[in-house]
C-alpha cells in the first residue's frame, strides 16, 4: 500500500534482512542434518559476504552498488518500485545461488546414500532446496518483469518443511 519511494525502499530493504541469511542457515542446517563435515571459516566468510552486501542494501539510495535509478512506475493498478541491478545485487545473487547449490548437492548425494524413511525425508529438504533455486533462476532471468516469486517459493519450502517435521 505504500505510495512514497521511501517507503516502498523501506519495505524492500527489510525483506533482505531475513533474505541475507536464510540461505546460509538452510546451508549449514543441511549440512548439520547430514552430519557432512564443513569448513566454519567459510560459514563464517559467507556470514561476512552476506552481512557486507546487506550493508549495501541498507544504505542504497547513497550509491549505486546495488540498486541504481530507484523510482516508481504508476504503469500498472499499484505503483511499482524499479530499479537497475548494481555490481552487489549480482554479487548477492551469485552467492545465494552458490549455497543453493552446494545445498543441492549435499542432500542429492546423501539422499543417493540413505534408504527408507531417512531417504524420504532428504527428498522433501531436496525439493525444500530446489523450489526456491528454480524460482530465483526464473526470476533472474527476467522472465517474471517486477514479480518475484520468492516469497511464493518460501510459503511452498515452510510447507515441505512442516509436512517433514511433522511426518518424520
Amino acid at each position: 500500500n505504500a505510495v512514497s519511494r521511501e517507503a516502498m525502499l523501506l519495505g524492500l530493504k527489510m525483506g533482505y534482512v531475513g533474505k541475507a541469511y536464510v540461505q546460509l542457515f538452510f546451508f549449514v542446517f543441511m549440512m548439520s542434518y547430514c552430519k557432512v563435515p564443513f569448513s566454519k571459516k567459510f560459514i563464517v566468510f559467507c556470514f561476512a559476504y552476506n552481512s557486507l552486501l546487506l550493508l549495501t542494501i541498507l544504505t542504497c539510495e547513497y550509491h549505486g552498488l546495488y540498486y541504481k535509478n530507484i523510482h516508481i512506475e504508476y504503469d500498472s493498478m499499484f505503483p511499482v518500485l524499479s530499479f537497475g541491478k548494481g555490481i552487489c545485487y549480482w554479487l548477492f545473487m551469485g552467492g545465494t545461488l552458490i549455497l543453493m547449490l552446494l545445498y543441492l548437492i549435499v542432500s542429492f548425494l546423501e539422499m543417493k546414500r540413505r534408504k527408507g524413511r531417512e531417504r524420504r525425508q532428504l527428498v522433501l529438504l531436496s525439493i525444500s532446496g530446489l523450489v526456491p533455486a528454480i524460482l530465483l533462476a526464473i526470476y533472474l532471468t527476467g522472465v517474471m518483469d517486477a514479480f518475484d516469486p520468492i516469497p511464493i517459493g518460501v510459503v511452498i519450502v515452510c510447507a515441505l518443511l512442516t509436512v517433514n517435521v511433522m511426518k518424520y
